[in-house]
């Protein structure tokens, strides 16, 4: 079995995959403090980290030598296997953005479009020859609602919660709902416009942090919220 570590920017990922499927899953606040003391009943013969906030890799590492002799794989740096039709690198790419379009590939028919929910929301589209053509990025849920906290006098902090009415009758629920049928709207937007691109057959899925609290708004969506994580374990197979 593996054990894969997503070290994302607001928290890091922990899963154990027994062939393809995920068997135990565990989610910390990405900080200086991690402590995975918790997972050192698991076994596991290899560990494949990913991550996208490089000051934290080495802590994680660190911390997960202190509960396992397992080898450990920085999947960041192994070879990827996907198409880019893109202006940039392979290196300006992020490590989520190819794990989630791996599993996309690997786990559903192409077209594909899907939404990564979290500190920042990503847009990914990968056309019927699985080449990744193009993204959109914005800002997340929490830095949405924490940006009226911080940019006014009168508005509270709020833990965002799913709701089931666009309107809100309180300012807590104004901000609440708001914040998620904004997101909602958008991407509606952007399934209309990306299935001029890809066609009306593409498949869309929503994954992330966030993803449970937009995922009953949206219709004709696919939850799936071990995308990254398979990813990760999927580019990892590639490379054995």
């Amino acid at each position: 079995m593996e054990l894969v570590i997503d070290i994302g920017n607001s928290y890091t990922k922990v899963a154990l995959i027994n062939h393809e499927r995920v068997t135990r899953y565990y989610s910390f606040k990405s900080n200086e403090k991690i402590n995975l003391s918790k997972l050192k009943s698991l076994k596991f013969s290899i560990v494949l980290i990913s991550s996208v906030v490089n000051k934290l890799t080495p802590i994680v590492i660190k911390e997960v030598k202190k509960i396992s002799k397992a080898k450990i794989v920085d999947v960041s740096k192994l070879k990827k296997k996907i198409k880019i039709g893109v202006n940039c690198t392979s290196e300006e790419i992020g490590s989520d953005l190819y794990a989630d379009l791996t599993a996309a590939k690997k786990r559903f028919h192409a077209p594909v479009l899907i939404f990564d929910i979290g500190t920042v929301n990503k847009v990914l589209a990968l056309d019927k020859n699985n080449v990744f053509i193009g993204a959109s990025f914005f800002s997340g849920l929490e830095g949405s609602a924490r940006s009226m906290f911080h940019n006014t006098e009168k508005l509270p902090e709020i833990k965002l919660e799913y709701s089931n009415n666009f309107m809100g009758k309180t300012t807590i629920s104004c901000i609440n709902n708001g914040v998620l049928y904004s997101l909602a709207y958008s991407l509606e937007g952007f399934i209309k416009d990306y299935k001029k691109i890809l066609g009306k057959n593409m498949k869309v899925i929503v994954t992330g942090g966030g993803a449970s609290l937009i995922r009953p708004i949206l219709k004709n969506v696919t939850y799936y919220p071990y995308l990254t994580i398979l990813g990760i374990y999927y580019i990892y197979m590639e490379n054995k």
